[in-house]
């Protein structure tokens, strides 16, 4: 099997990441056949498997493999402590087969060094994932009648419902909804996300300011395919230019709207903005935006690297 070792070095492609490659593997090809063979403990094989295995390691490139060295494998565990995300929901919703075979039990063999070299394809990757989420900072609080009877004050101020209020906003941190305020106010919940409870705060007393300055603040929503009315405070009309100035920074990234909404809630300026209201700002809904969060989006999504750029020298 020495030639198999031959190949699993120059392409850098062990059993399982081969086979998770092939559109149609004969009958009985597994990795564990495969690893038999390497192992010795096996010593026949079926002519047709093995010169299918063979054949299509040598269709296989040369590999651009990169060493694990002692302080990638430390940069990475950095960024799996920082964040507190794993390997296993690093890489939800990738398929293996899309992304030449890489599994979360790869990931895991660089972390723990059992690996020594690995696809800078791969590296890349796995550090752009990492890198672009926020440190890990979910600092919970008690949510006191002190807490209640402010936030009850500054929603009376805004003149606004609380179903409203969810319903017109677009930068809505994710698990905050009016659900949970009406937990939170009915005594079913008893503790509230510091990170929410300061957004509430924050918001509630901006609409009151501008309630205060301009009565009525909030004109009665206009539908989708309505006509004539005016634009509401601070929003522009989401012209097809504007949608699709975002769509050629998506492409150019390359990186998911989910990601892109935790590097933007991890910014500076700390912008809420949900992947699905992203989608739909790419889709021309809806008809009118904040004017000045979406340029605050559009600013920052084009201050970003184009995508596989991480080891760019």
């Amino acid at each position: 099997m020495l030639e198999i070792r031959q190949h699993i070095e120059r392409t850098g492609l062990g059993p399982q990441a081969l086979i998770s490659r092939l559109e149609s593997p004969p009958p009985g090809l597994n990795r564990s056949l495969v690893a038999a063979w390497l192992h010795g403990s096996l010593k026949t094989a079926r002519k047709d498997i093995l010169d299918f295995v063979m054949e299509r390691w040598r269709q296989q490139p040369n590999t651009n493999m990169i060493d694990l060295t002692p302080k990638l494998i430390a940069a990475l565990n950095a960024e799996k402590q920082r964040t507190g995300v794993g390997e296993c929901a690093l890489l939800r919703g990738l398929r293996p087969k899309e992304h030449g075979g890489l599994t979360s039990g790869i990931v895991r063999q660089w972390l723990t060094g059992k690996t020594k070299s690995a696809e800078k394809e791969h590296v890349d990757l796995v550090m752009e994932r990492w890198s672009v989420l926020p440190d890990y900072n979910d600092e919970w609080l008690t949510f006191t009648k002190d807490m209640r009877t402010n936030l009850v004050s500054l929603n009376s101020k805004a003149q606004i419902s609380w179903p409203r209020f969810f319903e017109e906003r677009d930068d809505i941190p994710d698990d905050l909804n009016y659900a949970a305020v009406h937990a939170f106010f009915g005594g079913q919940r008893k503790s509230i996300r510091k990170a929410h409870y300061q957004y509430l705060l924050e918001t509630l007393t901006a609409l009151g300011d501008e309630t205060d300055n301009a009565k009525p603040r909030y004109p009665k929503r206009r539908k989708r395919y309505g006509t004539g009315s005016q634009n509401r405070i601070g929003y522009i009309p989401l012209t097809p230019e504007m949608s699709q100035a975002l769509k050629v920074e998506h492409d150019r990234t390359g990186i998911t709207l989910k990601s892109f909404a935790t590097i933007l809630a991890a910014s500076g300026d700390g912008i809420n903005v949900k992947p699905s209201a992203l989608s739909n700002w790419m889709r021309g809904n809806p008809m009118e935006v904040r004017e000045a969060l979406y340029h605050e989006v559009l600013s920052l999504w084009r201050s970003l690297p184009d995508k596989n750029a991480f080891w760019d020298s």
